[in-house]
């Protein structure tokens, strides 16, 4: 490359002792570093503004521009609100600099539906997602109801959509939900159901369903949904919708006196089965 410039100048008629291209020297190096630093201290005395907290745009102890350095300019690592080319600047700048940083104040930790409601829709990587959804500002009244279920209509629901849209809580505030939206979309729902009536409801016939294929554990939780909505098709047949003393009854023979924890599968499998539901909600009479 150096006897490429080297020819280069040569052809353009420069002399031929200023056509000699090298490497510089650890000395001639460090003489070069000092006149720059030297030149540019001089040129940020005229810019007399100091450089605002949160202005990540300038080194804040020389002041000059990113597009100045080499490298990227560093955060400190206590406050994250200013910003450095070199430790060597950062250690002349602390002294004025310790009088304010201060670590960052804690972020609340909001419940899923707060996160989406006041900060996914100001992100604008969250907001992508929600646009692509088909979301506008004016359906946030659906809360996550909405969202969830295009999530996972579309096969979009993975943890970090899901962290995106939701914030860091949404596993402890949606895990349940979530499952049982996903077993409704795994099951394709028989129309007249309740889950039926609520996927049209919130569908947008835009979207492309592809619900992403059901997990080990989701495969054995749609067994004991099957199994559950056969017991109750012979207790009560088809159609019918079962009793409180119904409902004790399918429980027992099932899982004994054991099934408190088991209610969440009776529900899954009562809303997936055709109870006479339009897509309008009311029931057919």
């Amino acid at each position: 490359m150096a006897h490429e410039i080297e020819e280069a100048l040569k052809r353009h008629g420069v002399r031929p002792e200023l056509c000699k291209v090298g490497v510089c020297t650890a000395k001639e190096r460090e003489i070069l570093e000092e006149a720059r630093e030297l030149l540019f201290s001089c040129l940020a005395r005229v810019e007399r503004d100091a450089v605002e907290p949160g202005d990540l745009t300038k080194c804040h102890g020389c002041r000059r521009k990113r597009e100045c350095f080499f490298v990227p300019l560093k955060r400190c690592g206590r406050c994250k609100e200013v910003t450095y080319h070199s430790v060597k600047c950062q250690t002349k700048h602390w002294k004025k600099h310790k009088r304010t940083c201060r670590p960052p104040a804690a972020t609340p930790d909001l419940a899923a539906h707060e996160y989406y409601m006041n900060k996914a829709f100001s992100d604008p990587k969250a907001r992508a997602l929600i646009d692509s959804l088909r979301i506008d500002a004016q359906q946030n009244s659906h809360g996550t109801g909405l969202p969830v279920h295009r999530l996972v209509a579309t096969g979009q629901d993975t943890p970090e959509n899901m962290r995106l849209l939701f914030g860091p809580r949404y596993e402890q505030d949606l895990g349940k939900y979530h499952l049982e939206t996903r077993i409704t979309y795994l099951f394709n729902a028989p129309p007249g159901s309740p889950s039926y009536a609520v996927k049209t409801s919130l569908h947008d016939h835009a979207l492309v369903r592809a619900p992403r294929p059901a997990t080990e554990s989701e495969k054995k939780i749609m067994a004991e949904v099957r199994e559950m909505q056969t017991l109750i098709r012979r207790t009560v047949g088809a159609g019918k919708i079962p009793s409180p003393a119904d409902r004790q009854a399918i429980l027992d023979n099932i899982y004994g006196r054991e099934y408190s924890d088991k209610g969440h599968i009776y529900t899954l499998a009562l809303s997936n089965m055709d109870q006479g539901v339009p897509t309008g909600g009311f029931r057919r009479v």
